[in-house]
């Protein structure tokens, strides 16, 4: 089973490649909801992948790099539980 989801993998590589991203450049660059983009950021900051900093009406997304490393089996079973979101 896959520690990170596609879509998981999909917003991480765009905080990685840019180190400081606004959520809604994320939105942009997956073409994903903003729902869907915020319910996968909750879930990653929940697992203390990403750092949240609010700014103004946006939020900026920065990858907590500490704790990388320990992105173990936590994956949780619903393995398609954006599958139906766009």
């Amino acid at each position: 089973m896959p520690i990170l989801t596609e879509h998981e993998r999909k917003v991480l590589e765009i905080v990685i490649r840019d180190k400081k991203v606004d959520q809604r450049k994320v939105v942009k660059e997956t073409d994903f909801s903003k729902a869907k983009v915020s319910r996968i950021v909750q879930d990653l900051l929940l697992r203390g992948v990403l750092e949240k900093v609010r700014k103004g009406r946006t939020n900026i997304l920065t990858l907590k790099t500490a704790k990388i490393g320990t992105l173990t089996a936590k994956k949780q079973p619903e393995e398609n539980k954006y599958k139906n979101m766009k």
